[in-house]
């Protein structure tokens, strides 16, 4: 469906008539800052947590390499130690 030209609303935002509502709070500037500061603060906890669950991610293949040495030696230890008693 295409709209004829005629029926879109043309907006103006310097025009003296449009937005006038919206320019004459006090509140507005306050109101479009704490929505910034509020996306700031959203984007930089999304960024911790995706850096956390990297560190953790981390850790955990760091732990289960780890694991796995101590299991290969005590594997070799107890074969060494098999191999001796017979």
């Amino acid at each position: 469906m295409e709209l004829d030209s005629q029926q879109q609303p043309l907006l103006f935002r310097c025009d003296s008539s449009s937005f006038s509502r919206v320019r004459g709070v006090s509140w507005g500037a306050a109101f479009v800052l704490a929505l910034w500061l509020l996306a700031l603060l959203s984007s930089l906890l999304q960024l911790g947590d995706i850096l956390q669950l990297n560190r953790s991610r981390g850790r955990q293949v760091d732990d289960h390499l780890l694991l796995d040495v101590l299991d290969e030696t005590q594997q070799a230890r107890f074969l060494s130690e098999g191999s001796v008693i017979m």
